[in-house]
């Protein structure tokens, strides 16, 4: 408790950052038979705080809304908290802010699974946790010295404790355990 305590002091001590980024994103299954799933609204907020000349640590928290495709997914939606490690790059009108690090996700999502091979059809639930990898590529442009406007795609690869969709029966069939998330949107950067 107390080194949380320590960490939240030093993440928002002196030399810090907040961004807000608003846009879209989706999931890309591991498997070819899944289909690709694509968000409605994505909110992602990073806190980041300099530990050395053009380098800062940070975490931020991913909010991520999914419509599905109309007929196989019906709506789903991701938490993902992220840390990772930044390093910026100042070009003459703009910066430009490379990260990676890890992440943890929660994922929800429910689908239409027609049934077949001993599978009843219906609406299968699916809760699943992992551990992903994590890259950020943000490019800002300054308003102010304090005020930053820009564009930030963040990417997640990684593997998940489940595997199987759930409606009182289990369809694990063409299944694996990983999967990709990804989000781009525009982004207020405020340092101060």
């Amino acid at each position: 408790m107390i080194k949380a305590a320590i960490w939240l002091c030093l993440m928002f001590g002196s030399n810090r950052s907040i961004e807000v980024t608003s846009g879209f994103g989706g999931i890309v299954w591991e498997n070819v038979q899944d289909h690709p799933i694509k968000s409605d609204i994505m909110t992602n907020i990073t806190v980041k705080r300099i530990f050395s000349d053009g380098w800062f640590y940070g975490t931020g928290i991913t909010f991520n809304s999914y419509s599905g495709d109309g007929y196989y997914f019906y709506g789903a939606g991701a938490i993902i908290l992220d840390f990772m490690i930044y390093r910026k790059i100042n070009m003459e009108d703009l910066k430009i802010v490379m990260g990676f690090g890890g992440a943890a996700t929660m994922l929800y999502s429910r689908r239409l699974i027609p049934g077949g091979e001993s599978i009843p059809e219906g609406v299968y639930s699916y809760w699943n946790a992992g551990l992903s990898g994590a890259v950020s590529l943000g490019i800002f442009k300054p308003v102010t010295s304090a005020l930053e406007f820009g564009i930030k795609m963040n990417f997640y690869a990684g593997g998940y404790l489940n595997r199987c969709w759930e409606n009182g029966e289990e369809d694990c069939r063409k299944r694996d355990q990983t999967l990709q998330q990804w989000f781009v949107g525009v982004v207020l950067r405020f340092s101060y």
